[in-house]
């Protein structure tokens, strides 16, 4: 058992005395719980268009890669994975990073098809209304849905007058 001027490390006493002891006892401290910093995550769609929270990394087992793919491979993830993680630092970060969207892990991908369904339903009423509006109004929602992939809840606006001077 071990005494006061004695510690134990890697399954032996060591005494305090020792220069080990002594940089043994510097980190012998009781565990405390820290709240901060905490990591925060987005759900994205992948380019393959899976929605993910991180990107799995590239097979190199079955697929052959030359260097520079592998390597611009590596990095699109990384970019992902990076794009898509957050640390804050404060209850008052932590409180602003929520209203922006990120969410802790186990709620990022809740959060993201909660998001995408609202959209969804907003774009579902929109085309319900649509319904309503004259036949050029019907045409420019067409050439507004048509020149996306996504929903669109609401048609943009077009400025009227001339178009503003390139700087």
């Amino acid at each position: 058992m071990a005494t006061p001027a004695q510690v134990m490390y890697d399954g032996r006493l060591v005494s305090t005395s020792t220069a080990l002891g002594k940089e043994i006892l510097k980190f012998d401290k009781p565990y405390s719980h820290c709240e901060y910093p905490k990591m925060l995550y987005k759900a994205a769609m992948t380019p393959s268009g899976q929605v993910r929270v991180h990107e799995l990394r590239p097979d190199t087992s079955s697929i052959r890669w030359s260097d520079a793919d592998l390597a611009k491979e590596q990095t699109r993830v990384q970019n992902f994975d990076r794009g898509n993680q957050f640390t804050v630092r404060d209850e008052n970060e932590h409180k602003n990073a929520l209203n922006a969207g990120w969410r802790p892990l186990d709620e990022a991908l809740a959060h993201y098809e909660a998001r995408e369904r609202k959209i969804g339903d907003a774009a579902a009423e929109r085309a319900h209304e649509d319904a309503k509006m004259s036949e050029a109004a019907q045409a420019e929602a067409r050439a507004a849905d048509d020149s996306t992939e996504f929903h669109l809840p609401e048609i943009p606006v077009k400025r009227k007058g001339r178009p503003r001077k390139a700087a």
